[in-house]
């Protein structure tokens, strides 16, 4: 669904982006300037890497695959959030930056898509920590009871 979503966001963006829609995107020549250069840049990787949780979401993937590569290939949707919010920040920055320049006052919708994509990076981060952390402790508990059994030996 992330994948389609993003495609026909995609889609509608590049049907939109013209400088009369998205004139700070883009220099006094119609070109893009830096900004969009970079925002439409990691946008596109972006989507290249929805591709490949999309493609093995598919009900006959995970036993095509088998169950390692078939999760290595659904991660890679943890590296195209991590382009999405590099897409955002490219795009949506200066903006958030300038809150006297908020509509009513209201978030900007890229800042909220932003908090909203970082967060399960952020989870997932904390997640991957823990679990390391608990290894890290199991194998210090089995070194220790190895030491205190070679000494009551």
């Amino acid at each position: 669904m992330g994948f389609f979503l993003a495609t026909i966001h995609a889609v509608m963006s590049l049907i939109l982006l013209k400088p009369g829609y998205f004139a700070k995107y883009f220099d006094a020549s119609g070109s893009l300037n830096l900004q969009g250069e970079i925002g439409m840049s990691v946008g596109i990787l972006a989507l290249m890497f929805l591709l490949a949780p999309a493609i093995t979401t598919l009900p006959m993937m995970p036993k095509a695959l088998g169950g390692w590569r078939w999760k290595r290939s659904q991660r890679v949707g943890y590296l195209a959030l991590l382009l999405v919010s590099f897409h955002l920040m490219a795009l949506g920055l200066k903006g958030w930056l300038a809150p006297e320049k908020w509509p009513a006052g209201m978030l900007p919708i890229s800042l909220i898509a932003f908090v909203a994509a970082v967060f399960p990076l952020l989870i997932k981060r904390k997640t991957v920590a823990e679990k390391e952390q608990k290894k890290k402790e199991r194998e210090e508990d089995a070194e220790k009871r190895v030491v205190e059994g070679a000494v009551e030996e």
